[in-house]
């Protein structure tokens, strides 16, 4: 639930679906996933907008910009309407503006409005992850999941003529996640000997298990006198994956040939 982020109980009676999903996209929000310029007030009649304590205009919250007119604010908790009775901004101060830089933020944050007016329709949430600026799930999940998992240079490869656990093994190895001796060491297992146990001559790495060592030159060896082809020298997995991807085969022959690698 929740992917891991946060142990939210959505099960508490009372709260609609809405602030359930806004408040795990603000747990989401203060863990960096999504940045929080991807979720943003678009105002319209402003009456469900805080002027205050809602980030609707320059991406941030204007107590941030202009600390010195909030704590001058009379009503922090007002909505923009409050702010906008009819045609213009309407300030409610605790006492008379002095100079300096209360003078100075007020004529700042005039600018700042200067463009903005109210009008008839509804505030609404804007989403910048959808085309449609609608929040939804397949959208969040596909940044969630861009910025969380794993990234290869490599895409991943999927081979329809080879069983499942076959394809898995391939996208293990193009990852570097087969648990080779010298992996093992670098995650700081206590490893007394790195070489090969099969030929004892180099250390057991990824390469060398599927390319370098003397029993893989030898299958090696045997496609390629199978298949007709000259030696290739392969001597990493990349090497082989590259040969696969410029060799001249039909698509069938080089799937057959993923097959072998």
């Amino acid at each position: 639930m929740n992917g891991g982020f946060g142990n939210a109980n959505f099960s508490v009676s009372g709260i609609s679906p809405w602030s359930r999903i806004l408040a795990a996209v603000s747990r989401l929000i203060s863990k960096q996933v999504i940045p929080s310029t991807f979720l943003q007030k678009r105002v319209g009649n402003g009456s469900n907008t805080r002027f205050w304590d809602d980030v609707w205009i320059d991406n941030q919250l204007l107590p941030t910009r202009f600390p010195r007119l909030y704590a001058l604010e009379t009503c922090k908790d007002a909505n923009i309407s409050d702010r906008w009775p009819a045609t213009g901004w309407s300030w409610s101060w605790r006492r008379i503006m002095r100079g300096g830089i209360e003078q100075s933020q007020l004529s700042e944050l005039t600018s700042l409005l200067v463009n903005f007016s109210c009008s008839e329709d509804r505030d609404r949430w804007w989403w910048s992850l959808d085309p449609q600026q609608l929040f939804s799930v397949k959208s969040t999940r596909c940044w969630i999941d861009k910025v969380v998992l794993p990234s290869s240079p490599a895409p991943t490869r999927w081979n329809k003529l080879v069983p499942r656990k076959v394809n898995i093994l391939v996208w293990r190895v193009l990852l570097d996640q087969i648990p080779t001796r010298l992996n093992l060491l670098n995650r700081g297992m206590d490893i007394p000997c790195t070489l090969c146990p099969i030929c004892s001559l180099e250390t057991e790495s990824i390469n060398h298990i599927f390319s370098s060592c003397e029993v893989a030159a030898r299958t090696w060896n045997a496609i390629e006198v199978w298949l007709q082809i000259p030696d290739l020298g392969m001597h990493s997995i990349m090497d082989i994956f590259a040969w696969l991807e410029s060799s001249n085969m039909i698509a069938v022959d080089t799937k057959v040939g993923q097959g072998f690698a």
